[in-house]
Protein backbone atom coordinates (compact mmCIF):
# COMPACT_ATOMS: atom_id res chain seq x y z
CA UNK A 1 0.00 0.00 0.00
CA UNK A 2 1.20 3.39 -0.31
CA UNK A 3 0.39 6.77 1.17
CA UNK A 4 1.83 10.18 2.30
CA UNK A 5 3.33 11.33 5.87
CA UNK A 6 3.31 14.25 7.69
CA UNK A 7 5.58 15.75 5.49
CA UNK A 8 3.56 14.95 2.83
CA UNK A 9 6.70 13.05 1.06
CA UNK A 10 4.77 9.45 -0.70
CA UNK A 11 5.71 6.44 0.86
CA UNK A 12 5.53 2.71 -0.05
CA UNK A 13 4.88 -0.24 2.14
CA UNK A 14 6.83 -3.22 1.46
CA UNK A 15 6.90 -6.65 2.20
CA UNK A 16 10.20 -8.48 3.81
CA UNK A 17 11.82 -10.86 1.64
CA UNK A 18 9.54 -9.15 -1.16
CA UNK A 19 11.42 -5.81 -1.93
CA UNK A 20 12.29 -4.50 -5.09
CA UNK A 21 16.27 -3.97 -6.68
CA UNK A 22 16.05 -0.35 -6.25
CA UNK A 23 15.08 -0.64 -2.72
CA UNK A 24 18.31 -3.02 -2.14
CA UNK A 25 20.71 -0.47 -3.66
CA UNK A 26 19.88 1.60 -0.99
CA UNK A 27 22.05 -0.44 1.25
CA UNK A 28 24.86 -1.45 -1.39
CA UNK A 29 24.38 -5.19 -0.54
CA UNK A 30 24.89 -4.94 3.12
CA UNK A 31 20.78 -5.50 4.21
CA UNK A 32 20.67 -7.83 6.91
CA UNK A 33 17.30 -9.11 8.05
CA UNK A 34 17.40 -10.86 11.61
CA UNK A 35 14.85 -12.73 13.25
CA UNK A 36 13.13 -11.79 16.22
CA UNK A 37 13.25 -9.07 18.64
CA UNK A 38 16.32 -6.64 19.06
CA UNK A 39 16.46 -7.72 22.56
CA UNK A 40 16.44 -11.11 21.48
CA UNK A 41 19.92 -10.77 19.32
CA UNK A 42 21.96 -9.76 22.68
CA UNK A 43 22.52 -13.28 23.63
CA UNK A 44 22.98 -15.28 20.34
CA UNK A 45 26.39 -15.86 19.42
CA UNK A 46 25.93 -17.65 16.01
CA UNK A 47 23.81 -17.52 13.12
CA UNK A 48 22.87 -18.57 9.68
CA UNK A 49 22.39 -16.21 6.73
CA UNK A 50 20.86 -16.91 3.70
CA UNK A 51 22.44 -14.71 0.82
CA UNK A 52 19.81 -13.73 -1.84
CA UNK A 53 20.29 -11.21 -4.84
CA UNK A 54 21.44 -11.46 -8.26
CA UNK A 55 23.74 -8.59 -8.64
CA UNK A 56 26.60 -7.51 -5.68
CA UNK A 57 24.63 -4.24 -5.13
CA UNK A 58 20.83 -5.66 -4.43
CA UNK A 59 21.86 -8.89 -2.48
CA UNK A 60 20.92 -9.30 1.39
CA UNK A 61 21.08 -11.27 4.28
CA UNK A 62 18.34 -12.92 5.73
CA UNK A 63 18.87 -14.88 9.19
CA UNK A 64 17.25 -18.78 9.06
CA UNK A 65 15.28 -19.53 12.25
CA UNK A 66 18.05 -21.79 13.10
CA UNK A 67 21.43 -23.71 12.11
CA UNK A 68 21.13 -27.21 11.19
CA UNK A 69 22.57 -28.68 7.60
CA UNK A 70 18.87 -29.33 6.53
CA UNK A 71 18.53 -25.58 6.17
CA UNK A 72 21.31 -25.68 3.39
CA UNK A 73 20.45 -25.86 -0.50
CA UNK A 74 22.60 -27.09 -3.51
CA UNK A 75 22.31 -23.89 -5.74
CA UNK A 76 22.54 -21.69 -2.46
CA UNK A 77 25.20 -19.43 -0.68
CA UNK A 78 25.14 -19.34 3.27
CA UNK A 79 27.02 -16.77 5.57
CA UNK A 80 27.59 -18.23 9.58
CA UNK A 81 28.60 -15.96 11.98
CA UNK A 82 29.98 -17.63 14.79
CA UNK A 83 30.19 -14.99 17.47
CA UNK A 84 31.51 -12.13 15.62
CA UNK A 85 34.95 -13.11 15.51
CA UNK A 86 34.35 -15.17 12.68
CA UNK A 87 32.17 -15.19 9.33
CA UNK A 88 32.33 -18.54 7.81
CA UNK A 89 30.68 -18.84 3.90
CA UNK A 90 29.23 -21.87 2.94
CA UNK A 91 28.45 -22.29 -1.36
CA UNK A 92 26.08 -25.28 -2.88
CA UNK A 93 27.74 -27.27 -5.54
CA UNK A 94 25.22 -25.82 -8.01
CA UNK A 95 25.88 -22.16 -6.40
CA UNK A 96 26.33 -19.60 -9.37
CA UNK A 97 29.18 -17.26 -9.78
CA UNK A 98 27.08 -13.89 -9.44
CA UNK A 99 25.77 -15.92 -5.71
CA UNK A 100 29.76 -16.78 -4.97
CA UNK A 101 30.61 -13.65 -5.22
CA UNK A 102 27.39 -11.77 -3.56
CA UNK A 103 27.88 -13.75 -0.61
CA UNK A 104 31.37 -13.10 -0.07
CA UNK A 105 31.09 -9.66 -0.33
CA UNK A 106 27.48 -9.53 2.23
CA UNK A 107 29.72 -11.86 4.17
CA UNK A 108 32.87 -8.86 4.80
CA UNK A 109 29.99 -6.30 5.17
CA UNK A 110 28.24 -8.44 8.19
CA UNK A 111 31.54 -8.96 9.71
CA UNK A 112 32.80 -5.26 9.12
CA UNK A 113 29.17 -3.83 11.08
CA UNK A 114 30.05 -6.24 13.77
CA UNK A 115 32.95 -5.31 14.43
Amino acid sequence: SSGINAERAPQVQLDQGEEPPAFLQIFKGGMVTYQGKLEDHIQVYRRLFFYRGEVECEGALLQLPDITATRLRSRGSFVLQDGGEKVYVWHGSKSRAHTVSGAFCAAHKLFENYN
